[in-house]
């Protein structure tokens, strides 16, 4: 990560809102998720559910987001059932280039993800990452508000 953080699309709406999709899933060998919360680590409603085209491993819903909002990165590797992720805020929103900038504030690395690994608030995130990235060819949204 750079000094100035990561930074990752977003998707700017018809409604002009910025949002960022809820995407992944696992090929059975690796896998991959990222996963939108509010700040609180509570689900969020979406715009969009995509229900059309190429689904497997895909983009799944599409969230609004806003600066201090939550961004889990994961990665998953099958073989020995390891998950790296890593909880993100949102500290700054580009229109104009079409970017987020990410502060990266808990990473989570071992092989089982222990309650004890990170903070209670932010339990059911991780327990989504780690759900997303690991089912194999996700087609649906998994950390959403109804």
């Amino acid at each position: 990560m750079s000094r100035k953080g990561t930074e990752i699309p977003i998707y700017v709406t018809t409604e002009n809102d910025v949002a960022l999709w809820e995407e992944g899933g696992s090929t059975g060998k690796s896998g991959f998720a990222v996963i939108v919360a509010n700040s609180n680590g509570t689900k969020k409603k979406p715009v969009l559910i995509k229900e059309t085209g190429n689904l497997s491993n895909g983009k799944h819903a599409l969230l609004k987001v806003g600066t201090s909002d939550i961004v889990a990165l994961a990665n998953y590797v099958s073989h020995n059932e390891a998950f790296l992720i890593t909880l993100y805020r949102i500290s700054k929103i580009d229109r104009d280039s079409k970017t987020a900038v990410l502060s990266e504030f808990l990473k989570i690395q071992k092989e089982n993800v222990s309650n004890e690994a990170f903070m209670e608030q932010y339990f059911e995130v991780v327990e989504a990452a780690k759900r997303k990235s690991s089912t194999v060819y996700c087609k649906s949204p998994t950390y959403i508000a109804d």
